[in-house]
């Protein structure tokens, strides 16, 4: 079994076993999360302060939902030396369940 860093706030339990389940890091999940109750958006650090992880390995899962286009950046590639806010893609997130649940359960 892979090794995933988890946020600091663990997952309702439920909750937890759905992501492990589908195969989904708990960290990304707790990111998809917060940026969901973040209308404004949120930067990678500000992400991975209330997660209590460390803000690389936050970028490196937002980069990735990014080229997903689970979520949008305010400032485009290269961003080195930029304040990047994340937001999230409510529509993408919601398609994309739905989509899983149906695959998973055959229709």
């Amino acid at each position: 079994m892979p090794r995933y860093v988890s946020p600091k706030i663990p997952m309702p339990t439920e909750a937890a076993r759905m992501t492990e389940i589908l195969g989904i890091p708990h960290l990304r999940a707790a990111i998809l999360r917060y940026l969901s109750s973040c209308e404004a958006g949120a930067t990678s650090g500000e992400i991975a302060k209330a997660l209590g992880t460390r803000y690389q390995t936050v970028q490196r899962h937002l980069e990735h939902l990014e080229q997903l286009g689970a979520v949008r950046a305010s400032v485009p590639p290269p961003r080195q030396g930029h304040h990047v806010v994340f937001v999230i893609k409510a529509d993408v997130l919601s398609e994309a369940i739905k989509q899983n649940a149906d695959y998973v359960q055959g229709q």
